[in-house]
């Protein structure tokens, strides 16, 4: 599927495999609870923890608490998810406790394009059965989606390792997984 095909797939309810920044990533429109529920069952998983999206940057503070004065630049694009107060009562579904949610702008230009065309957050979570490795290589995302019976976009991709996800807490970064940024980067 290419990404074109895949933002209309997107718009109209379906589930998509696709590449990011760090590992492949499995989505939905995030506004559909219906469809994020059908997506998170492929995993596996519960509604236990916080779920990320991926946003336009310039459409975060749309759906998140930034706070004002807040330099994202270190962070979008790139491997990190943000976590923020959630501010969108339409993505309480799949807000964490707080209520809260992960956001992404990962540094993959075609990824971002497609986000924007679909104009809605995407729901982003990687490609793998909970509680086994992510998919790394476009073959092992193409097998995983096949077994599904998902859709994937076309792309030879191969990914290295999750993103680093931070939390904002009483004016500060908190590490939940990874690392924050190297400074002067």
């Amino acid at each position: 599927m290419s990404w074109k095909e895949a933002a209309t797939y997107l718009l109209e309810g379906g589930i998509l495999v696709y590449p990011t920044d760090t590992v492949w990533g499995v989505g939905c429109r995030a506004d559909w609870p219906e469809t994020v529920v059908k997506c998170l069952r492929l995993k596996g998983e519960s509604r236990h923890m916080t779920c990320s999206v991926i946003v336009p940057q310039d459409r975060i503070s749309q759906y998140v608490a930034v706070p004002q004065g807040l330099d994202l630049s270190p962070f979008f694009p790139g491997p990190y998810t943000l976590i923020f107060p959630l501010i969108d009562a339409r993505l309480t579904p799949i807000a964490g406790p707080g209520p809260s949610l992960g956001c992404r702008v990962p540094a993959l230009a075609v990824l971002n394009q497609m986000v924007q065309n679909v104009g809605v957050p995407i729901l982003t979570t990687s490609v793998n059965d909970s509680g086994n490795p992510p998919a790394q290589t476009a073959a092992q995302a193409r097998d995983w989606a096949q077994q599904k019976g998902i859709a994937c976009v076309a792309s030879e991709f191969s990914g290295s390792k999750a993103s680093s996800v931070l939390r904002w807490h009483e004016g500060d970064w908190q590490v939940i997984r990874g690392c924050l940024p190297e400074k002067g980067q």
